[in-house]
């Protein structure tokens, strides 16, 4: 005689895994779509006109706490775009570029001075994504 044990399915660590990323980017994407430029007009001048720093500040003094998404995207945009140096993608330097400088050139090693801030958020997405990698692997 058979019995039937009661079978419970269960997502595995890399489902889950790839459902968080798959709602984290949606969340991005309807952050993006909802929220940016409409409300930070003076924050996308200044990025156009290469004052990474001033544009940087200008959020952290909007929302130093990193609890407003919008702001949150605008300071990620910032970091990973428009960076003049950064130690391990945790802390980023930013400087206010002059008429005629390139990002780029001073990126590649130009001495100056730069405006290094710590961006916590960053940091605590990669320490989860790997936490959630080590859970997969172990």
């Amino acid at each position: 005689m058979l019995t039937h044990a009661f079978y419970t399915p269960t997502l595995c660590p890399i489902q889950c895994y790839s459902m968080k990323n798959t709602l984290f980017i949606v969340l991005i994407i309807l952050s993006s779509l909802s929220f940016g430029q409409e409300l930070y007009p003076e924050v996308e001048t200044l990025i156009a006109d290469q004052k990474y720093s001033t544009a940087f500040n200008k959020l952290d003094s909007i929302d130093p706490e990193n609890k407003d998404p919008s702001v949150v995207l605008l300071k990620t945009d910032l970091a990973l775009n428009f960076f003049v140096q950064s130690i391990m993608h945790q802390v980023f330097a930013f400087k206010d570029l002059e008429e005629g400088e390139d990002l780029y050139e001073r990126r590649s090693g130009l001495e100056g001075t730069y405006d290094a801030r710590s961006f916590p958020i960053l940091t605590q997405l990669v320490a989860q994504e790997l936490s959630c990698l080590r859970h997969s692997i172990f």
